[in-house]
């Protein structure tokens, strides 16, 4: 479905890319620290993040408390990761399982992830994705993908899906293995968005890397980063995640419009795993 056509080679637009963005600064840093959001003070971070790029990037607008949350957080198997570079929030993101609630893409993408599902395929989605401004922050993305890749492939998932903004297309489908899966389309959740849908088949994703970088230098290499490479005592925290606390969601939920625009559905399953009492 990519009809965009390169001057450059592949090969030498990605080397250029990675060398001229210093992501080798990134890729292995020791100043960098990669969790799964697990307190209250950790959300708010996360959520504080989003809220605030969503908001200088215009798709937004201002929301109480500056919290940016959806429904699907409130999802017993849905994560938050934040990462911390020398020690402050430089990025999150959120790893939604698809079920019965479907995914955030749903909203204008329902046609194209119906198809996957009718396949069998066992879907998840990267979403409220927020980096600081900074060269170094939004390197951490890299560390960030890693990670999540990794606990979708813990968690038996076929593909990875993602809604993207048209102008971070080069990213997804030139540096990492997405690929694109539907149509640019508005997105009337956000102001004045448009998106398209890139996918990213977890098998695939390994042949894929390799091919792309197999003869790039170590530091570099997002084919050993991504697939061979340990990520250490980071793996450990998969095992160990948990949900949102019902005492933290009723923390956001009284500082958030999220109960108010949250699908009938949604606010059912509140009542029902977390026991919360509502209209």
């Amino acid at each position: 479905m990519d009809t965009v056509k390169h001057k450059k080679p592949d090969r030498w637009w990605r080397f250029r890319r990675l060398t001229i963005s210093k992501v080798a600064e990134s890729l292995h840093s020791n100043n960098l620290k990669i969790i799964f959001a697990g307190s209250r003070d950790q959300y708010a971070e996360a959520f504080h993040l989003a809220h605030q790029r969503y908001l200088e990037a215009g798709i937004i607008s201002p929301q109480p408390h500056s919290f940016w949350l959806t429904p699907f957080h409130v999802l017993e198997d849905t994560r938050v990761v934040m990462a911390y570079l020398d020690g402050q929030p430089s990025c999150t993101a959120s790893i939604v399982f698809d079920s019965s609630y479907g995914l955030p893409s749903d909203d204008i993408y329902n046609p194209e992830l119906e198809i996957l599902r009718r396949e069998g395929r066992k879907l998840a989605e990267f979403c409220s994705l927020s980096a600081l401004p900074s060269l170094p922050a939004m390197n951490t993305l890299f560390s960030v993908y890693r990670f999540l890749f990794r606990y979708a492939v813990s968690c038996g998932c076929t593909d990875i899906i993602i809604s993207i903004r048209p102008q971070h297309a080069d990213f997804y489908t030139r540096i990492l293995p997405f690929e694109e899966y539907g149509p640019l389309r508005s997105y009337p959740k956000f102001v004045d968005l448009q998106a398209i849908l890139q996918r990213l088949e977890i098998v695939d994703a390994t042949k894929r890397l390799h091919q792309a970088y197999q003869d790039f230098p170590d530091e570099i290499n997002l084919y050993k980063f991504f697939i061979t490479e340990s990520i250490g005592i980071h793996e450990k925290q998969f095992s160990k995640t948990r949900s949102l606390p019902k005492e933290d969601l009723n923390y956001f939920l009284d500082r958030s419009s999220l109960w108010e625009k949250m699908p009938p559905a949604f606010k059912d399953y509140c009542r029902r795993h977390y026991g919360l009492e509502g209209e």
